[in-house]
């Protein structure tokens, strides 16, 4: 019987147990589902009203840089210019709490962002400021890892420039909303942003390393304060290189120094001294007002007037025109520009381009600086380049008329814009294909022999003509401070391109015996330039014509040499 109750009790405990396990178990689910529900209305709450911020950060976004613009590549299909995503990051002040830490902790991840600036702009009381436009990878996720409230991030287009600072100033750079500011981003900016095809342009890229590593290199020897260049084909004016030093990184959002921004190619006016001596003689040559068998005396200066103009190596005896060429006779020359005359003068260096701006695809382009009277004396001065002022790319695109056969062709950085007409166009003459020969014989003699023998190079038969003169200043000129220049076109025989260089305030060195005109300094540049690029532009060496050693030979006078 005591067993009987003793079971009946244990049993009615187990069921007391379970009932009340029971009881737990829903009270527990209970309080499982209320905690559930809970968190569900407080995710609704948090997603509607991040929601309503969201919407409100769009509403005082202020336009964004997504304005898409056509990639650009040089002759060879290498990228120029690109566009890629990027983020920018922004802030809603009224959002952020401790504004004095947060400007702190920007500022170390943002290392071009001042603490004063960041503060600045998170204490005011605006709903909207900008913190950085169009950041790095790197920056975007720093930022984003601090995880400040109120600091958001809004997606743009960024224009990158895959060569860096290589073509600064050919493609130029872009703002911060991809808009051009500079080159040809500026000047073709319609296109650039209208078009669906890819802009293809002149230049090549592996010319234009070779050209920028010989223009340092020159601007390093002699301590230059900068250095120009421009390679171009001689028969459809499509430039092949241009380089400014010193140059600017257009990746580098802000506004680059005024020096890194000045093109010395374009937009630079120079006198370019005896660089200016090919003209005259082509002016002369086709007028009929000289032969190269005539001459002048150059035994003294020259008096013109109040002026007295002298020759820098001077010969002191008569000369013959191929002489006063590769000599670099100023006194020659100005005889010669005196029997040519005023008109005649301005006429052919209009025809040549001198007197105009260069017609370019850029934005940079300086106009030519030239007399308001252009009397006898000015027009002996600019014989031999002084007086006049213009940029190196004219004086480029000049030699290369004057030695393509006389055609007239104007610069372009365009593909195909300036292709040679079908012969049933008549195209522009401004020499003779007579002259045109006979400037070029000249261009080689002054190489082989003349001022300019520090560029020739062994099987490019080059050609060219040095130029010296001192820079203007306070109304005068500065002994102490020169521009050197050098033009020269190979292959001789069938030119292809002209290189012209300038170096401005070159220093004389022990290996020039301190010199530094343009025999010493430029002329060798282009010298190592031209044997550079001739592989690459597949121009190959070959053998001397004899052709250049019976010019010289037929054309100084007996008399030159009495």
């Amino acid at each position: 019987m005591k067993q009987k109750n003793l079971k009946n009790n244990l049993d009615n405990l187990e069921k007391k147990i379970i009932d009340l396990s029971q009881v737990r178990l829903v009270v527990i689910f209970g309080i499982f589902t209320i905690l559930f529900l809970t968190l569900f209305l407080r995710s609704v709450d948090l997603i509607l009203l991040n929601n309503k911020s969201n919407e409100f950060s769009k509403s005082i976004l202020p336009p964004t840089s997504k304005k898409n613009r056509v990639d650009i590549y040089d002759r060879n299909n290498v990228l120029l210019a690109t566009n890629v995503k990027s983020a920018s990051i922004y802030a809603n002040p009224k959002e952020i709490l401790n504004k004095t830490e947060v400007s702190k902790k920007l500022s170390r991840v943002l290392g071009d962002q001042e603490y004063s600036e960041l503060k600045k702009k998170l204490t005011s009381n605006s709903s909207f400021v900008w913190i950085k436009r169009q950041v790095s990878p790197k920056e975007h996720f720093e930022v984003n890892k601090l995880g400040i409230p109120g600091i958001n991030f809004q997606e743009e287009i960024r224009r990158v420039f895959p060569q860096g600072s290589l073509l600064s100033h050919v493609i130029g750079s872009v703002g911060v909303d991809n808009e051009g500011l500079s080159g040809i981003e500026k000047k073709l900016n319609n296109q650039i942003t209208s078009s669906e095809r890819p802009l293809k342009i002149s230049i090549d890229s592996s010319v234009q390393h070779a050209l920028k590593r010989e223009l340092s290199l020159a601007m390093e020897k002699f301590k230059a304060i900068g250095s120009a260049g421009v390679i171009m084909n001689v028969n459809n004016g499509e430039i092949i290189s241009l380089i400014s030093l010193p140059d600017f990184n257009p990746n580098i959002k802000g506004k680059p120094s005024d020096d890194a921004a000045f093109s010395r190619v374009t937009l630079g006016n120079y006198e370019m001294g005896s660089t200016f001596k090919p003209f005259t003689v082509a002016a002369a040559l086709q007028h009929n007002i000289i032969n190269l068998k005539d001459g002048y005396d150059a035994t003294k200066p020259l008096k013109v007037s109040r002026f007295i103009i002298r020759d820098d190596h001077p010969k002191s005896r008569w000369l013959s025109v191929p002489e006063i060429f590769k000599y670099s006779s100023n006194i020659g020359m100005a005889q010669m520009a005196r029997d040519l005359g005023v008109e005649k003068q301005k006429k052919f260096l209009e025809k040549l381009g001198i007197l105009d701006s260069s017609k370019i695809e850029i934005s940079e382009v300086g106009k030519p600086i030239i007399p308001k009277i252009w009397r006898e004396i000015n027009s002996m001065t600019i014989s031999y380049g002084h007086g006049i002022a213009v940029n190196l790319l004219q004086v480029a695109n000049a030699y290369a008329i004057l030695v393509n056969g006389g055609k007239k062709i104007s610069p372009t950085l365009l593909l195909e814009k300036n292709q040679i007409p079908p012969n049933n166009i008549k195209v522009e003459k401004v020499i003779s294909e007579d002259t045109s020969r006979k400037i070029r014989g000249l261009l080689r003699l002054t190489v082989m022999s003349g001022t300019a023998k520090k560029a020739d190079i062994p099987g490019y038969e080059v050609g060219g003509k040095t130029g010296t003169a001192e820079k203007p200043s306070g109304g005068g000129y500065n002994k102490d401070s020169i521009i050197t220049s050098f033009v020269g076109v190979f292959p001789m025989d069938k030119p292809q391109y002209v290189v012209a260089i300038m170096l401005d305030e070159p220093k004389g060195i022990k290996e020039t015996h301190f010199y530094r005109s343009a025999g010493w300094t430029a002329a060798p540049t282009v010298g190592n330039v031209i044997s550079r690029i001739g592989p690459l532009l597949r121009v190959l060496p070959a053998k001397e014509k004899k052709y250049w050693k019976n010019f010289e030979a037929t054309y100084i006078s007996v008399k030159a040499n009495e």
